[in-house]
């Protein structure tokens, strides 16, 4: 099928694979080292080996943590420059961890640009190579927001953005049984593609602005249902530790719901009810953050 044959390189082992060779500078002061230098791998050399694993820890990383910050800050051109030339670098001394985060990163802006083709294709390019569960996610992502983004893709789009989540939830659940080590990260990584699923669902459902969620009873038990679907994601994220994504599940996604089904009922005692159902929620979340808040305050007291 055609969702499988996108998402086959997707289907990888999960972890990192162990660089072959590191990156390093030096300043070269002789002739015969500035001949040398006309040759990038010359640079690395004569470097010990301490110096070489610090730069290749150092300087790439710092290249991408710098592309990722002009990206945020929308200075696009000036990003795709820089992830350029780490991938240039990447290449010339295998360093493969660096290369598949530049490809992601490259991808992530292809998608901001809406250039949905090329999105996806430099994501499906970052998982050829030996990838974690967290850079792996970035891709999936790209993926399914290029082909949910993209106005031109066929009427089976849904079908195949559905395909693809459930097929990665699959893989990361296979995963955990192999990396017990990661398991926490593997699970959080999974909770997140679980709750774009739901939220795939539920935008299909509300595409229609004018259906009316309490009488058209077909669409009213299946946004139940996702409630229902949000509630164990909610419970999950507060499981692993993730508060604040527990709690954005809950503000973004499961309140529209009861407030859309406040809306549509012509019952002020439906409406009422699903009303206090909001403010129940909004009373849970302040309490998970005035906890969060007060162990905050006194983690901070006792390191001063």
């Amino acid at each position: 099928r055609e969702e499988e044959t996108l998402f086959e390189s997707a289907l990888g082992s999960s972890g990192l694979k162990s660089e072959a060779r590191s990156y390093g500078t030096s300043a070269y002061s002789s002739p015969a080292s500035r001949a040398q230098a006309s040759d990038p791998k010359s640079l690395i050399a004569d470097l010990p080996g301490d110096r070489q694993i610090l730069n290749k820890l150092i300087i790439r990383n710092i290249w991408l943590q710098t592309a990722r910050l002009l990206f945020e800050l929308d200075f696009i051109q000036e990003s795709k420059e820089m992830l350029q030339e780490i991938l240039n670098q990447a290449k010339t001394y295998d360093d493969q961890i660096c290369e598949k985060r530049a490809y992601i990163l490259l991808g992530e802006i292809a998608l901001y640009d809406h250039r949905f083709d090329q999105a996806i294709d430099l994501a499906m390019q970052g998982q050829q190579i030996p990838i974690d569960e967290h850079d792996w996610y970035r891709s999936v992502i790209t993926v399914i927001e290029a082909l949910r983004q993209d106005t031109n893709q066929d009427a089976y789009k849904q079908k195949k953005i559905r395909s693809l989540l459930e097929t990665s939830i699959k893989r990361l659940e296979s995963i955990a049984q192999l990396h017990i080590n990661k398991l926490i990260s593997i699970a959080y990584a999974a909770s997140l593609l679980s709750t774009k699923r739901i939220e795939v669902d539920l935008n299909e459902i509300l595409s229609e602005p004018t259906v009316n969620t309490i009488d058209n009873k077909q669409v009213f038990y299946r946004l139940y249902e996702i409630l229902q679907q949000y509630d164990i994601s909610f419970n999950n994220m507060l499981n692993l530790d993730r508060f604040n994504d527990a709690c954005e599940i809950m503000l973004t996604r499961s309140i529209p719901i009861w407030k859309r089904f406040a809306r549509d009922t012509k019952n002020q005692n439906e409406q009422k009810k699903y009303l206090c159902q909001v403010l129940n929620i909004l009373e849970q979340l302040t309490e998970i953050l005035a906890e969060r808040w007060h162990l905050i305050r006194i983690i901070t007291s006792q390191n001063d």
